[in-house]
């Protein structure tokens, strides 16, 4: 089977670039609907004879729209050869769907193939009689798409249901600043940057959140609000390999403050107050309440609940992979600044990257140095510098973190070294 989209696509008046934005929308949620897996075609339709100025002017802004939010799948085009051979020569579709029957049309006369084509009408054939006669096309395949076979995927990547929402929101992430930003330059990052105070917005705001992460945009919040493809109910992450839940707003809180700080030094500390060092300084909490379950010893216990998905924890495996996911991610999308946080968030769960999530952790926040480690948790622990004691005391008296002397907070900066370094063994070796 192979998924054409069209609606009517019969005039020149139809196509715009908004038009290509709703309509890659709606192909989205259809295709994804019907089971069709992740990287089918689907072929948006250009149902007339097309000129080269509707090209220019109409077809071609369309195609922009429809690539500017499809996700998940490959875009194709169907139409008269010179529509296909136009609109992928500007690299706004995978292979042609060639509408060969409509022999008048002057976008087939005197023009090849498509470089690229897959499909083929190239008669009407009849089958069946009396009430089972019906006339049907006959299309040929050139190999280069041979359609879908089979639907919903036998062993579906856990991740996919969070995945999937996060792929609704970030396109009216999209279309919101499509409509009120009008530096094409700043469009990507800004949206991007939106996706995440959404998932900030019921936990993650006011307060320590607003300092570290920024404002969170209310009128965007109204608008996604507003569009009935949006849930307001969030999708956790499921770690595909451990099964295990990472929670989804967590790990946008601390990717919020990556997209939201860009200043050298300054971001680092901010942004790992918003993740890691800002678990750790709470689990504290955990270790007061917990230590005499271990005569008083701050390391074991520490050990114990720093990364754990077996106890309740301040610091959870849940909280310790979104925080470790985010940065990663994080890095990612400030290297590659025309790519979307859908893509990426795709990108780094279906391949190795989450397998080694917190080796890259290590090496890209510590050059692979234990001793560097050490020091940077012991830094934001017991350091007196103004910026790092002034972002800590903000965070104690927000979760009201009993006080703790400094040897006890080197024995939790020690914790936490050998549990990176030790998880990471788990998930090199199989997490058991």
């Amino acid at each position: 089977m192979f998924p054409i989209y069209q609606t009517t696509g019969d005039e020149a008046s139809y196509f715009s670039y908004e038009q290509g934005e709703s309509d890659a929308q709606a192909a989205y949620d259809a295709a994804r609907s019907y089971g069709f897996k992740r990287g089918t075609t689907i072929y948006f339709a250009v149902d007339f004879d097309a000129l080269g100025y509707h090209i220019t002017n109409n077809i071609i802004p369309y195609f922009q729209g429809v690539n500017e939010l499809m996700n998940f799948y490959k875009v194709g085009v169907y139409g008269p050869r010179n529509v296909g051979i136009t609109v992928s020569e500007n690299g706004l579709a995978t292979t042609s769907f060639v509408a060969g029957l409509s022999t008048g049309f002057s976008g087939n006369l005197g023009y090849p193939l498509p470089d690229n084509w897959a499909f083929d009408q190239i008669s009407t054939i009849s089958i069946g009689s009396g009430e089972g006669y019906i006339s049907i096309d006959n299309n040929i395949k050139s190999g280069r798409d041979n359609g879908s076979s089979s639907f919903v995927e036998d062993n579906p990547n856990p991740v996919d249901d969070s995945l999937d929402q996060l792929g609704r929101i970030s396109l009216v992430g999209m279309q919101y600043t499509r409509a009120f930003i009008s530096d094409e330059d700043e469009l990507i990052p800004k949206s991007n940057l939106l996706v995440t105070q959404y998932y900030r917005k019921d936990r993650y705001s006011g307060g320590f959140w607003e300092l570290v992460s920024g404002p969170i945009t209310d009128d965007f919040v109204t608008y996604a609000n507003e569009n009935p493809n949006i849930n307001d109910e969030f999708i956790d992450l499921i770690d595909p390999v451990t099964g295990l839940t990472v929670g989804i707003e967590h790990t946008m809180a601390t990717l919020s403050a990556e997209l939201y700080n860009d200043i050298p030094i300054i971001t680092d500390r901010v942004t790992d107050f918003a993740g890691w060092t800002g678990d750790l300084v709470t689990v504290i909490k955990d270790v007061h309440e917990h230590q005499d379950e271990y005569d008083g010893d701050w390391y074991e216990c520490a050990k114990d609940y720093i990364g754990t998905s077996t106890k309740e924890s301040f610091f959870s495996f849940d909280d310790l992979a979104g925080d470790v996911d985010a940065m990663n991610i994080g890095k990612n999308l400030r290297e590659k600044t025309d790519s979307t946080i859908y893509n990426e968030f795709v990108s780094y769960y279906h391949s190795n990257q989450v397998h080694n999530r917190f080796s890259t952790f290590f090496e890209l926040r510590f050059n692979s140095d234990e001793k560097l480690l050490y020091e940077q948790a012991e830094m934001y622990l017991i350091g007196s510098t103004p910026d790092i004691a002034g972002m800590r005391e903000i965070l104690v008296n927000s979760y009201e973190v009993p006080d703790f002397t400094n040897d006890r907070g080197k024995q939790v900066a020690r914790a936490f070294t050998d549990v990176i370094l030790e998880i990471d063994k788990y998930f090199l070796e199989g997490f058991e």
